[in-house]
């Protein structure tokens, strides 16, 4: 019976998949105060749409406290983005999304957001250097990108500078290191 539910749910639209899924979120979380991200992850790679499942887990995880939401959810997080460009792309649309419904509580916080989310390895650099590079309004307006993107500004100019940094930096491995009046450390 199972496997005729699965084939019956798949050859529903993306959209009604993703409805379904929002819905179980929602049922998941009235059961119990902490979501089980095995659980959901399960459900998602069911219904066919993990990597967009990231943009409904953004309306249910996160309000205008997002800055202190962000640490508590971090595994739920890494197990649908984890070395996952694409979820992590859709990741950051929910996060436009969020922001554009808080613009009060979150637009000055967008760098402190985005650091955040670097820092926990929930968004990768090479995504949030490309997202920073093109304006979309696939997420939320036109504007609203612009804006986002303007007050993102300080961390990827940040995030840049570092990633010059590290291309211009030479590691040595296993290389003798010397200290001055200490013996050779090896």
């Amino acid at each position: 019976m199972a496997s005729l539910t699965l084939n019956t749910d798949l050859e529903k639209s993306v959209e009604e998949r993703l409805d379904m899924f929002y819905n179980f979120i929602l049922a998941e979380k009235s059961e119990s105060s902490t979501l089980d991200s095995k659980v959901l992850v399960a459900e998602a790679e069911r219904l066919d749409v993990k990597d967009k499942a990231v943009l409904l887990l953004c309306r249910v995880l996160f309000d205008k406290n997002m800055l202190q939401e962000i640490k508590p959810n971090r595994v739920l997080l890494l197990r649908f983005v984890y070395r996952n460009h694409k979820a992590q792309r859709y990741l950051l649309g929910g996060i436009e999304q969020l922001i554009c419904s808080n613009k009060e509580a979150l637009l000055d916080k967008v760098p402190h957001l985005l650091k955040c989310f670097y820092d926990e390895d929930i968004l990768e650099e090479e995504v949030l250097l490309e997202w920073g590079a093109k304006s979309s309004k696939k997420y939320v307006s036109k504007d609203d990108n612009k804006l986002i993107r303007s007050r993102a500004e300080p961390f990827l100019t940040w995030l840049k500078e570092a990633e010059e940094e590290s291309e211009n930096c030479i590691y040595l491995r296993n290389a003798p290191v010397f200290y001055p009046n200490c013996p050779l450390v090896r």
